[in-house]
């Protein structure tokens, strides 16, 4: 395995050697117990072989799941925030092209503004 630093280590496993290969995604942690058993954490997800504790996988699954949930929340508000946005810069552009058509006379009074309400 090498890290970023530029150091290597050999991994006499061929479980995780596989894993290892078979992933494109950055891996931020690997644990190996010391019975063999092994845990590879990478962004939004861990994988574990056979031998990681039962109540260990568990509150890893939990942690990441509360994670992912996030991640997806954030991205909806952010989706939900462009469509509005969209939204309301193209109602904008058709006010003001109505306004500047001259068929309205529409005076432009901003917020604060004693006539604004």
């Amino acid at each position: 395995i090498a890290h970023d630093g530029g150091s290597n280590w050999q991994i006499n496993n061929e479980y995780l050697t596989k894993e290892l290969k078979s992933t494109h995604s950055p891996v931020r942690q690997i644990s190996i117990g010391p019975d063999g058993s092994w845990i590879i954490v990478y962004d939004t997800r861990f994988v574990s072989s056979c031998g990681v504790p039962s109540g260990l996988k568990k509150k890893m699954a939990e942690r990441f799941k509360h994670m992912n949930d996030l991640i997806q929340n954030r991205t909806a508000l952010i989706r939900k925030y462009d469509v509005a946005r969209s939204s309301l810069n193209t109602g904008l552009a058709s006010f003001e092209g109505l306004a500047d058509s001259g068929s309205w006379n529409i005076s432009r009074i901003a917020p604060g503004h004693p006539k604004y309400e």
